[in-house]
């Protein structure tokens, strides 16, 4: 695992400066990031820094990947879309009541 991001991640994390962000005390939010928004490059970088096995957990646990993104990673990584928490039937509705209740 890396001890730090390639600089030409900053695009990917523009919130956090990159020099405090750890690789392996925050791998999941590292992962989540650049799943979400990174490209074929980034998708490699991950899979060389964290291995596919360890994605697949992420992807399958994370709430965080939009339904787009989690489609294409249970196709490219031949994961159910059943077994995605972020593509359950229920889990968009709960987003928007919770929202929606602090909008009205």
């Amino acid at each position: 695992m890396p001890n730090s991001l390639p600089l030409g991640f900053q695009k990917y994390f523009w919130d956090t400066d990159l020099k405090i962000i750890n690789p392996k005390k925050n791998a999941v939010y590292v992962v989540e990031r650049l799943l979400e928004w990174g490209d074929a490059k980034t998708i490699h970088w991950l899979e060389n820094a964290y291995g596919r096995t360890y994605l697949k957990k992420i992807i399958i646990k994370t709430r965080r990947l939009s339904p787009k993104s989690a489609n294409f990673y249970a196709h490219f990584y031949l994961i159910n879309p059943k077994r995605i928490l972020c593509l359950q039937k229920g889990f968009p509705q709960k987003q928007r009541t919770i929202w929606n209740r602090w909008v009205n």
